[in-house]
């Protein structure tokens, strides 16, 4: 959004994502360099200088490991496509008129574990709602609503 500062962890999630897009053009880069017939390739020490990303991660990815944002992704209880079904509900009701609070929030996205897991799922925290809030950024701000009492205090000109 513009005119707005980026929290410290939405400006680390933006440097993650730019450093997994090197890090996906190094790994493609060396894939079409092992895929040339036999001759002079490039290594991937010469790769990874090119593309500005380290050496070792991207040795270790070249050999099957998993990049520690798709690690991450895997420890998260909602999916991606879970969640993007929160953010519509979300959207839906402030369209609406009745956005949800965090405590609505935390609710339905405890219904939607407990439809997925059944009776023992782990229930999402009082203190999640709030870091969703800002993965989802992009979509979604809180707001502090104002009754309608103040509004009429502030201005006399409206009748009841």
């Amino acid at each position: 959004m513009v005119g707005r500062a980026l929290s410290e962890s939405a400006k680390l999630r933006k440097k993650r994502s730019a450093s997994d897009d090197r890090m996906a053009g190094a790994l493609e880069a060396y894939r079409c360099e092992q895929a040339k017939p036999i001759g002079k390739k490039r290594g991937v020490r010469k790769i990874a200088i090119q593309h500005g990303v380290s050496y070792s991660t991207l040795n270790r990815l070249s050999r099957g490991g998993v990049s520690q944002s798709t690690f991450n992704a895997t420890k998260r209880k909602l999916s991606n496509a879970e969640e993007q079904v929160v953010v519509d509900w979300i959207l839906q009701g402030a369209d609406h008129g009745f956005p949800p609070t965090s405590k609505g929030v935390q609710k339905a996205t405890n219904e939607i574990l407990e439809s997925k897991n059944g009776a023992g799922y782990e229930p999402v925290g009082v203190n999640w709602v709030d870091p969703f809030v800002e993965r989802h950024q992009d979509k979604l701000q809180t707001h502090w609503s104002k009754p309608l009492d103040t509004r009429l205090v502030l201005d006399p000109s409206i009748q009841l």
